[in-house]
């Protein structure tokens, strides 16, 4: 796709060229005025992170057992991050550390330490 097809300016704004109804997910251009093209996705995770506190606050306390839900990864990340290929390859020390990043606490069910 090139920006000229779209009729858009370099005025700094972004363009919506994508819309998903089930995931949430809006895809937009931006015209950096210097023949580059910016894009951003945008994914609400909202739900998924007051999902998360609430399963954290109902967990307090209680022990880390198999088969825990330790949390949520919303789709995008799952493969943007490489979680998708860590899991498939059984790669645990990956997952261990993707869990215990403090970026990722949010997403977390369960506090502590995986």
């Amino acid at each position: 796709m090139n920006t000229e097809d779209l009729n858009f300016g370099t005025g700094n704004d972004w363009l919506l060229v994508r819309s998903d109804p089930i995931s949430g997910m809006k895809v937009y251009i931006q015209d950096l005025g210097d023949g580059r093209t910016a894009i951003k996705k945008v994914m609400p995770v909202d739900s998924i992170l007051e999902s998360a506190a609430t399963d954290r606050s109902m967990n307090a306390g209680r022990k880390w057992g198999d088969g825990q839900v330790i949390g949520t990864v919303p789709l995008e990340l799952y493969f943007s991050s490489g979680y998708a290929e860590a899991k498939e390859n059984h790669d645990i020390k990956w997952l261990k550390r993707f869990w215990n990043d403090g970026d990722r606490k949010k997403l977390r069910t369960f506090e502590g330490t995986v």
